[in-house]
């Protein structure tokens, strides 16, 4: 039986706070962009995404149950 393997480790456990700093003003910066670049389009499909699912059967009247 092989070892169970191990989680994958995407932040190192020896960065520095000033590393850790760089990494996230980068992520910031990054959303940043994003948010700019697509901005509606964003909006649009987040607006999409957070509308109820529509049910069919609430409009079915020959099936009631």
């Amino acid at each position: 039986m092989a070892p169970p393997a191990e989680p994958l480790r995407l932040i190192p456990d020896n960065w520095s706070a000033d590393q850790a700093l760089t990494v996230v003003e980068l992520l910031d910066d990054l959303r940043e962009r994003i948010c700019t670049h697509y901005q509606l389009a964003l909006h649009e499909l987040q607006r999409e995404q957070r509308v109820p699912p529509v049910n069919a059967h609430l409009n079915d009247i020959d099936d009631p149950f």
